[in-house]
């Protein structure tokens, strides 16, 4: 994690954060005693609970850049789906529009 990433998520109640992220079983066992948001993804990602220190960190991030993540992952994610339609519109022609000889 960036030093950038760890400061603005030192900002985070750790109690809160972890109750947000709604962590059961032995992810939440995995992080018991651990005192800061890092150590908590750390730890997590380690133990291969990826998605739930994916939720934990989205839980720990201010507001605007957990927005800024939200947009980035589903830009991603409907990316493929989207060219195809904009290619698909892109070749079709206009109503109202005159083509150009």
């Amino acid at each position: 994690m960036s030093a950038a990433t760890q400061s603005k998520l030192s900002a985070a109640a750790l109690p809160v954060v972890l109750q947000r992220a709604d962590l059961q079983g032995p992810a939440l066992a995995s992080v018991d005693g651990l005192e800061s948001v890092e150590a908590v993804v750390a730890a997590l990602a380690q133990a291969g609970f990826g998605i739930e220190a994916t939720r934990v960190l989205a839980h720990a991030l201010p507001k605007r850049e957990a927005v800024w993540w939200a947009c980035m992952c589903a830009l991603h994610t409907a990316r493929r789906r989207c060219r195809s339609r904009t290619a698909r519109r892109a070749s079709r022609p206009r109503a109202g529009c005159a083509s150009r000889a």
